[in-house]
């Protein structure tokens, strides 16, 4: 079978094992494997059932994206399943690690699943803005039903294989660290209890109470109407779900789903998405900060701080199962819980030279080797760093503290922060189950400095006269969440908004914009400060900016960030505007150097 797969026969019952690292992808090779292994088993009659189990650390991974857009090698994805599913012999998938997407699908195939409990199934394609193209809507509604289907569709949700068990995602768990012996064990017992061969595409018993009631559909989508808001991938979902209810054929089915996935894949919401997928990981990976760097492992952090920046922080700290310990600055340290402390975060929130002072303090008391941060005031970092004997050790931390948007951590870098430490607190992000961006030291970081332009514009809306309900009624439509304008200029830390015109305002009143100019008046300059924080090297690229706003502050995540969103408004259309919006009201809307030059030479921000 070559190496990508071994088949063996034990006691009649066909075991096939792909092995294809790192995560078992369904390649050219694999496919060959699986096609030549299922179709020897087929013709031999001492083989009565098959369990398709995977070697290293997980099940398949589905379809390897290393082929996408490359010609088809070998049998194709679907050719391979219709050999497995229409065989006449049970076929059994053994789940280990994680059986998402493509793979989840894959084992739909198979005639029975088990799995060990610290598995994890599931269909999370709609967080790339795509649906699953496999055949997964319509036979996941087969297996748990229509309105079960519905909620996991559409929110991709990574099932734990007990939880699976009980929603019939799969039909067995079997132990840890036995899963190839108790999978064999249940194809034994399908064998001595003849059961029949479930299909699962020919079981229609969970359809039949959806068939012919829209209304199960309609009131899903009422139900998640702001969750689903300017998306287009969970309204496929639906369609596609709907279809395998009402439509007379499986085929038919599986015929409406391509249709619908050809939608979405076309759509800029799935290259958005697939923008910030991709985003994210680039994020952790620093020039200068190899994956193999040497780092310790953060395993205690103290918080210094009595307000509610520090509490948020322990806050966030706790809930990802690190242990912390609070020390108030304002009452004698304990040096000997200092000592004890990998990380301490400073986050006191105290005037400039009581916070030197405190600085200086607790690096006295604290061991040699621990890492220390800051985690307000980053403009002080290099004046910090300079005053210790340890500024390869000082770095700021800005946390985001707020729920929904409590997966960013800004990591600030000053000119002595070695890649030891930076390595150590990329990898403590990872662990807390948070993205990481590095930013250059300043006043604020990559997401704040954004947010702040985008604050300083709704301002000016508000000097010139704009009611706020049209303000935020053209940023809501856009993706924001309620009350944009209010949200924004928090998130900007900017002054207050206004609701009424401010007197002598420089900018000149405006004759009823529409929703489209409300749009490129306040998010233009958003973009033009991102292209500032690209030459200043704050940023070390265009998509670790949309990584932090998305994350950071709730920028609309279809949209794929500011920069990507740039891209698909176009850099010389936004370039022009904010040219011509300096004609009017001064050099805070010059368009920087960067966007100038991506605009007069047809370039983008984000690669595609």
């Amino acid at each position: 079978m070559g190496d990508a797969c071994t088949c063996i026969i034990e006691d009649g019952i066909g075991v096939v094992t792909i092995d294809s690292p790192p995560v078992n992808a369904l390649g050219a090779g694999v496919r060959r494997a699986l096609d030549a292994g299922f179709r020897a088993f087929a013709a031999d009659a001492a083989v009565e059932a098959v369990v398709l189990i995977c070697a290293g650390r997980t099940f398949c991974a589905g379809a390897d994206i290393g082929e996408l857009g490359k010609p088809m090698q070998g049998p194709s994805l679907l050719e391979v399943f219709d050999i497995i599913e229409r065989g006449s012999k049970p076929v059994v998938a053994a789940i280990h690690g994680t059986a998402l997407g493509g793979g989840y699908e894959f084992a739909m195939i198979c005639h029975y699943r088990i799995a060990v409990p610290s598995a994890k199934v599931g269909l999370p394609e709609v967080n790339l803005g795509l649906l699953p193209g496999g055949g997964g809507t319509q036979r996941l509604p087969r297996i748990v039903g229509v309105e079960a289907a519905l909620e996991l569709l559409t929110s991709g949700e990574h099932v734990p294989a007990p939880r699976a068990l009980e929603l019939g995602m799969i039909d067995a768990l079997a132990q840890e660290g036995r899963l190839r012996a108790d999978a064999l064990a249940f194809a034994r017992r399908i064998l001595a209890e003849n059961r029949p061969l479930q299909r699962v595409r020919d079981r229609h018993e969970k359809l039949a109470a959806a068939r012919g009631q829209p209304q199960i559909f309609s009131a899903f989508l009422a139900r998640r109407a702001q969750a689903f808001r300017g998306l287009k991938a969970p309204l496929n979902i639906v369609k596609a779900v709907e279809a395998a209810a009402e439509l007379e054929s499986f085929e038919a089915g599986l015929r409406r789903e391509r249709e619908l996935f050809n939608e979405l894949w076309q759509s800029t919401e799935a290259a958005a998405r697939r923008h910030l997928f991709s985003a994210e990981r680039a994020a952790a990976k620093v020039p200068g900060v190899p994956p193999d760097t040497p780092a310790r492992a953060l395993q205690a952090i103290g918080v210094v701080g009595a307000g509610t920046l520090a509490t948020g922080i322990a806050q966030s700290l706790l809930q990802a199962g690190l242990p912390v310990m609070r020390f108030d600055p304002s009452r004698p340290l304990d040096p000997q819980a200092l000592a004890r402390a990998d990380l301490l975060i400073e986050a006191a929130e105290l005037p400039a030279a009581q916070r030197r002072d405190l600085f200086g303090t607790l690096e006295r008391l604290c061991r040699p080797d621990a890492l220390m941060a800051i985690a307000a005031g980053f403009a002080d970092l290099e004046e910090l760093a300079a005053a210790t004997a340890r500024p390869d050790r000082i770095l700021g931390l800005h946390l985001v503290t707020a729920p929904q948007n409590a997966r960013l951590i800004e990591v600030a870098r000053g000119r002595g922060t070695s890649a030891a430490t930076v390595a150590a607190v990329m990898r403590l992000a990872k662990t807390m189950g948070k993205a990481a961006v590095l930013s250059g030291a300043g006043h604020h970081l990559i997401a704040d400095r954004v947010m702040g332009a985008i604050g300083e514009a709704l301002q000016c809306l508000l000097a010139q006269g704009l009611p706020r309900a049209e303000l935020d009624r053209a940023l809501y439509d856009f993706g924001f969440p309620d009350e944009p304008s209010r949200t924004l200029h928090s998130a900007g830390r900017g002054p207050p908004a206004q609701d009424e015109p401010a007197v002598g305002g420089i900018l000149r009143p405006l004759c009823a914009p529409s929703a489209d100019d409300i749009v490129a008046q306040v998010l233009y300059p958003a973009v033009n400060e991102g292209a500032r924080l690209l030459e200043e090297g704050v940023a070390l690229r265009a998509s670790d900016i949309d990584v932090a706003c998305v994350l950071g502050h709730g920028w609309p995540l279809h949209t794929g960030g500011p920069m990507f969103w740039a891209d698909t408004v176009g850099l010389p259309r936004i370039a022009a505007a904010l040219a011509a919006l300096q004609a009017r009201h001064g050099k805070r809307f010059e368009p920087a150097a960067r966007l100038r030059q991506l605009a007069a030479e047809g370039g983008k921000f984000t690669a595609r």
